[in-house]
């Protein structure tokens, strides 16, 4: 999966992102609920409330799974880092809420620290025990395997050819 944190950090427009170490505390208040969008990782009222609060956050995408921070130096306004957290079920719920136009609570909230098999290593880990690729998992391999389904196709076809003009 493809979010707009990953496609920056391929573009170098953002550090590359790392787990937390820290809890984050997020205060929402009336004026992040009034002026945040639905369904905009960007824009919504975690975001908004992220931007507002933390004085080196330079922009906030909040995902049903994880927030990413971009952190920049106020100095030399280079972004220094970006930080990975996870939201906590209840802010899970009220970004679902809000999403589907339920309303959103102001109120204190929590980003947690990614946990065990939460954490980006553990996801590397489990990459590496699967297969090279999309449906690799189970392709048979070795004396006994078939052909791929565009070959098979493709001979049927030649023998067809070949019967027709056998007579």
């Amino acid at each position: 999966m493809s979010t707009k944190v990953s496609q920056q950090v391929r573009q170098k427009k953002i550090a590359p992102y790392k787990d937390t170490k820290r809890r984050l505390r997020i205060e929402v208040n009336k004026m992040d609920v009034k002026h945040a969008k639905c369904f905009a990782p960007d824009e919504c009222v975690i975001a908004r409330a992220i931007a507002r609060q933390i004085p080196n956050a330079y922009r906030a995408w909040v995902y049903e799974n994880s927030v990413y921070v971009a952190f920049a130096d106020p100095k030399t306004a280079k972004l220094t880092a970006t930080k990975r957290y996870i939201p906590s079920p209840n802010v899970k719920a009220a970004i679902n809420g809000f999403d589907n136009k339920k309303g959103f609570e102001p109120g204190t909230y929590w980003l947690e620290v990614p946990k065990g098999s939460q954490t980006l290593i553990a996801g590397k880990k489990r990459s590496r025990k699967r297969g090279t690729g999309k449906g690799m998992r189970h392709m048979p391999t070795g004396k006994g395997a078939s052909c791929s389904p565009k070959k098979s196709i493709q001979v049927e076809k030649t023998q067809r050819l070949q019967s027709s003009f056998a007579y």
